[in-house]
């Protein structure tokens, strides 16, 4: 997200991190921000952090296309980044190329702007338009889950018999798809209950 924050803020940054960081694949999403007249360059592998951001601007078209087959992180860091580019007065609008994965995940993304005051528009989970003039508005406490991937091993602790145990943080209103582990560790025969 830091990634599209700072091609869409305009101005000379270095983008670095621990040696992990420079193993994670992140063309596509660079891809995405350089047709859109992003300044991007990569300062050691192709495709790989680290990354210069220079003074790029997007294009008069206001429209970002991301590949959906490969992560929801690129489509989710455009989406979140994208209030920075409206305060230009325009819309921004964000097509994904070909299916999209993980569209829970977008789903969350989308209910999490929506809880700071940016309403995004999707048609068919396939365009997503980001309001002209959109921007954060802090709703005060924000609450953020826990992720309910890693807690899925703890319920798998608990249905091979060492609970009782508490989750908590991850509730049956999660929107977060791996949540329905709990579902498959109680059709196993745990017992399991929902708050």
């Amino acid at each position: 997200s830091l990634t599209a924050a700072l091609a869409f803020m305009g101005g000379e940054f270095s983008l670095s991190g621990i040696p992990r960081m420079h193993e994670r694949p992140i063309g596509d999403l660079v891809d995405a921000l350089r047709s859109a007249g992003a300044d991007i360059r990569y300062l050691g592998n192709e495709g790989y952090p680290p990354l210069a951001i220079g003074q790029g601007a997007l294009r008069a078209e206001n429209c970002i296309r991301v590949k959906g087959n490969v992560s929801s992180q690129y489509l989710t860091a455009l989406l979140m980044a994208a209030p920075l580019w409206t305060v230009h007065q325009q819309p921004l609008h964000i097509e994904v190329e070909g299916v999209l994965i993980s569209q829970p995940y977008i789903a969350i993304t989308l209910a999490m702007m929506q809880d700071f005051g940016v309403t995004v528009e999707h048609h068919d989970w396939q365009r997503f338009t980001v309001p002209a003039a959109a921007h954060y508005v802090s709703p005060g406490d924000f609450q953020v889950e826990g992720d309910a991937s890693s807690a899925s091993y703890f319920l798998a602790l608990g249905a091979i018999g060492a609970g009782p145990l508490r989750i908590e943080g991850v509730g049956s209103a999660s929107t977060q798809g791996d949540v329905d582990f709990a579902k498959v560790v109680q059709a196993m025969g745990a017992e399991v209950s929902f708050e």
